[in-house]
């Protein structure tokens, strides 16, 4: 009986190329453009591999995978990181936290990555323990890096943070502190859309002072009118689970206006509900006005 492989990414070029080598070397492989419908066609299919970009939509690659680890019925699914998301040796730690069997970088040679496959153990058919996060896992920013990797570590952190088996007061002690160490804004912002915590960088951004300025305030009346509409539908998006981006202008406290792009991910409670928001705000104003004042021909 042929093993049957799930590739998630949403390149469908990616996924034609390395579908062909799969199918010509004896797999039956199904294919899922985001995490959310990766998430679906592995509870109707319950495949033997899974191979997965991180930088997914809906639901992003590390949430696919913890949501998948943590589940007693999935949690024995061989899952390969296959992604460009790394940039150096220690990233490979990010995905084995979450607990990854394998990652491969792309462009991944066909030799190398069925090479990869055969190593992987088979999915077991008997009851497995799912992963446990390690709560003691470090993130490190590193400023060469774009907005959205940064963002794209920094959630599994903050995963692991809101998953971890300690007290509520301890998870918020180290969830603050990594907030704050952070270079660029970021606010935990509550389903009812009100900030729960933002950072100094975050404070700076908006001109303002103190972090208490913000804290139960709701984040729409920051959000230029002419802005909303559409960040409507981005928080629509986060609350049912999956991750987007934004840019927008934003009204700082001293009544002036900015641009930022806005990466929100949602924050889920241990049975997988969304409990918060992770918004990541970098400043953008500069690079706006120069196109505005530079229009390409």
């Amino acid at each position: 009986m042929k093993k049957q492989v799930m590739i998630v990414d949403n390149d469908p070029k990616f996924r034609q190329r390395l579908h062909k080598i799969l199918e010509k070397n004896g797999f039956e492989v199904l294919e899922a453009k985001n995490g959310q419908e990766a998430l679906n066609k592995a509870n109707q299919q319950s495949p033997d591999l899974i191979i997965s970009e991180l930088k997914l939509p809906k639901v992003s690659g590390h949430a696919l995978l913890r949501r998948l680890k943590t589940n007693r019925k999935f949690a024995a699914i061989p899952f390969v990181v296959c992604s460009d998301f790394f940039t150096n040796p220690s990233d490979e730690d990010i995905a084995r936290s979450v607990g990854a069997d394998a990652f491969i970088n792309k462009p991944a040679k066909p030799t190398q990555l069925l090479a990869l496959i055969k190593k992987l153990p088979a999915k077991s058919t008997s009851a497995t323990s799912p992963v446990t996060q390690d709560p003691d896992f470090e993130s490190e920013y590193r400023g060469k890096e774009s907005h959205k990797q940064l963002v794209g570590k920094l959630e599994s952190k903050i995963l692991e943070l809101t998953q971890a088996n300690q007290e509520l007061t301890d998870s918020e002690r180290h969830l603050k502190s990594l907030l704050n160490a952070i270079p660029i804004g970021m606010a935990v912002i509550g389903t009812d859309g009100k900030f729960i915590e933002i950072n100094p960088a975050g404070v700076r951004l908006f001109r303002a002072r103190r972090a208490n300025q913000f804290i139960g305030q709701p984040l729409e009346k920051n959000i230029k009118k002419n802005h909303r509409s559409r960040f409507n539908t981005l928080w629509g998006n986060v609350l049912a689970g999956g991750e987007d981006l934004l840019e927008c202008e934003v009204a700082c406290l001293e009544g002036e206006s900015r641009w930022v792009a806005c990466t929100a991910t949602p924050l889920l409670d241990s049975a997988g509900v969304v409990e918060s928001v992770l918004l990541a705000m970098q400043d953008i104003d500069y690079q706006k006005s120069c196109a505005a004042n530079h229009p390409s021909n």
